[in-house]
């Protein structure tokens, strides 16, 4: 199965280097990797740091016109048409995946009912010792991915995704719709409502991403 991992980032010109190196590692058939580092018009100083990284074949650099609102999920949906694999997956440019995950992720949905048409990995707080704050943030993600999620996915009820790290199997086009109809940042809840109303649902997995934002 092929993959396409866009990744929409802005004024991410120091972190993307770190991104580049760990979306390397995975341990995927480079053929089967379609991925698409997702910047901005004006974003002058990362579309050069994206560039001058001379990055390998199945990496594109997909430029999206200027606009509003400049969110994430118009980012998205535009690098979304040029999307050709199998599966869609979501990462954004602090993550660092496991590089087994993607083997985990095709593995899950083989395995998985019909009726699940999108996977969310856990997410992990890096820099927790950072400080003060970023404790704070740390134990929320370790209570929302390692308790919360799979409670709901046991449950069969609907997972708020993360707004990264997550898996679309394209194959099941209901889903392939919700993805593009997200227009704002408050909507990735609502596609997983929307999903369980189309008889399509998430699960979790168990695969991890440290998140490494700067917190100050």
């Amino acid at each position: 199965m092929s993959h396409d991992e866009p990744k929409a980032m802005y004024k991410e010109a120091r972190v993307l280097p770190h991104l580049a190196e760990a979306l390397q590692a995975l341990d995927y058939p480079a053929a089967k990797l379609d991925i698409k580092l997702v910047l901005e018009a004006d974003d002058a100083e990362t579309i050069a740091a994206a560039r001058a990284l001379h990055l390998p074949p199945h990496f594109e650099i997909v430029v999206v016109p200027d606009g509003t609102p400049r969110t994430k999920p118009r980012a998205l949906n535009y690098a979304l048409q040029f999307a050709t694999g199998d599966y869609i997956v979501i990462y954004d440019a602090e993550d660092r995946p496991d590089p087994d995950q993607l083997r985990k992720a095709a593995g899950r949905f083989h395995e998985a009912p019909a009726d699940v048409a999108c996977l969310q990995a856990r997410l992990t707080f890096d820099n927790a010792s950072e400080n003060w704050l970023a404790k704070q943030f740390a134990i929320e993600y370790a209570s929302l991915f390692a308790g919360i999620l799979p409670m709901l996915d046991a449950a069969r009820l609907p997972l708020p995704l993360g707004g990264t790290s997550y898996i679309v199997f394209t194959w099941r086009p209901v889903i392939f719709q919700a993805s593009a109809r997200q227009s704002s940042l408050t909507e990735r809840n609502s596609m997983s409502k929307w999903k369980l109303s189309r008889q399509s649902r998430c699960i979790s997995i168990e695969s991890t991403i440290p998140w490494c934002p700067e917190i100050s």
